[in-house]
């Protein structure tokens, strides 16, 4: 755990999934929000680009093909608290199966590290995954 602990810090995944609750998503106003923040009937300022979005994917795409797809701007990141605990299910569109199937989206792993990709080694994604897997109410997260 201590190694994929490291690799967690290294490749700067607290970016996104930081914070006491294991993510950046936070009400950040009183409610309701200023409408400036709201663009496309979406709170774009707690939105964040994870490399998960692929416009050419026809489940991406609204039936107003005038309107941009809703996603093209980012995504609210989930919290990684307790995932063990929940359906092997990630990304917006389900479109990965096991926490080794995100690792595998190299835009998303980079994302924290300005696109350097510091998990191009499938053992220390592994070590990544187990020390996700562990996350619980017991861990300290990152700031």
């Amino acid at each position: 755990m201590i190694a994929g602990r490291a690799l967690f810090g290294s490749a700067n995944c607290a970016n996104c999934h930081g914070g006491p609750q294991w993510t950046r998503s936070r009400i950040n106003f009183t409610p309701p929000p200023a409408a400036a923040s709201i663009v496309r009937a979406q709170l774009i300022d707690q939105l964040r680009p994870v490399g998960t979005f692929d416009p050419s994917a026809t489940n991406e795409v609204r039936q107003n093909l005038a309107a941009p797809p809703l996603g093209a701007d980012g995504f609210s990141p989930a919290s990684l608290l307790s995932l063990f605990a929940f359906p092997q299910t990630f990304f917006h569109n389900g479109a990965a199966n096991s926490l080794s199937a995100v690792l595998d989206n190299v835009t998303h792993r980079s994302a924290g590290t300005g696109g350097v990709d510091t998990l191009a080694n499938p053992a220390d994604r592994q070590k990544l995954v187990q020390f996700l897997s562990s996350i619980d109410s017991g861990t300290v997260p990152f700031p």
